[in-house]
């Protein structure tokens, strides 16, 4: 019986996991969630967790040309962090990229996301951050939302100029 309901859990995932691919159809605008905010979809098991980084919008000009070099760093957790390409002289970069995380490296259940603007002769800048609770992401399903960039008010060392959205879809299976 587990082995005909594995089965049909991976055929789901797959499923879902097809509409990833390509350009996203949809997306949502939400605010960023608070930790406050209750969990509907808490405590649910996941294998791994798929992460489609799509693009930015209206990110912070910060160079003399009044663009950006956008990069984001992103990690669940103390393991599996992952780094985008850079994007040169953009408000709205597009990356269009993916990996997966293991259900067994997210032991902090958070989704930690954070916006750097790369400076070839300084030190690099940073831009915003989000939080997104893993348990806020349903199994079997893509979420696809934008996410709008918040100040770090506890790191005087990540202080910036805060504006633009992220847009990320999620895949847990």
């Amino acid at each position: 019986m587990l082995g005909v309901m594995a089965t049909n859990k991976m055929k789901a995932g797959l499923g879902a996991l097809g509409t990833m691919v390509g350009t996203v159809a949809q997306t949502t605008e939400i605010q960023p969630l608070s930790s406050s905010a209750p969990l509907a979809h808490a405590n649910v098991a996941f294998e791994t967790m798929r992460i489609k980084i799509v693009g930015g919008r209206n990110l912070a000009p910060k160079d003399v040309n009044g663009l950006s070099d956008p990069y984001l760093n992103i990690w669940c957790g103390a393991t599996g962090k992952y780094k985008t390409k850079i994007k040169y002289n953009t408000l709205n970069p597009v990356w269009d990229e993916d990996f997966t995380l293991l259900a067994t490296t997210c032991r902090k259940r958070i989704l930690d996301i954070e916006c750097w603007d790369h400076d070839t002769l300084c030190k690099d800048e940073f831009m915003g951050e989000i939080s997104i609770p893993v348990d806020s992401v349903p199994v079997g399903q893509v979420v696809s939302q934008w996410y709008k960039l918040m100040p770090n008010a506890n790191n005087k060392n990540k202080k910036g100029a805060v504006s633009g959205d992220i847009c990320i879809d999620i895949f847990k299976l």
